[in-house]
């Protein structure tokens, strides 16, 4: 494998990635280039630094985008969009699933149920027992 010359981080995403791997991995310099596993990384280092970006950042990274962007470049990517949300679309509101009510409010009032909500609170409490 051909060694990448150093490039410095650039955008304040890649310095707060560059510095939690500099943290977690005991490292004085990272550079965009640098793969976590090759420059001493493991899992659990791994989960350290996703620990750490999730704290940094507000986003749901994964440990599978972790594990496949393994470049600071490749996870300022992954972070970036994640940062930016997913694409918009037209303004049009999403179907909000019916929530049902608790097995316990429904017992309650089990004389004002319908056939409907006795069905739901048949199959939840069934779900539960399963589990």
């Amino acid at each position: 494998m051909v060694e990448q010359p150093f490039v410095a981080p650039n955008t304040e995403v890649e310095g707060a990635i560059a510095a939690i791997w500099q943290d977690v991995l005991h490292l004085e310099t990272v550079g965009l280039h640098a793969n976590f596993f090759a420059v001493g990384g493991n899992s659990l280092a791994a989960m350290q630094a996703l620990s750490q970006l999730r704290q940094t950042f507000p986003i749901d990274l994964s440990i599978r985008q972790f594990f496949t962007a393994q470049t600071l470049s490749e996870q300022a990517a992954v972070v970036e969009s994640l940062l930016a949300g997913p694409p918009s679309t037209a303004a049009v509101d999403p179907i909000q699933p019916i929530q049902s009510p608790a097995p316990q409010a429904l017992l309650s009032h089990v004389d004002d149920l319908s056939e409907q909500d006795v069905d739901a609170l048949l199959s939840q409490m069934l779900a539960e027992e399963d589990s």
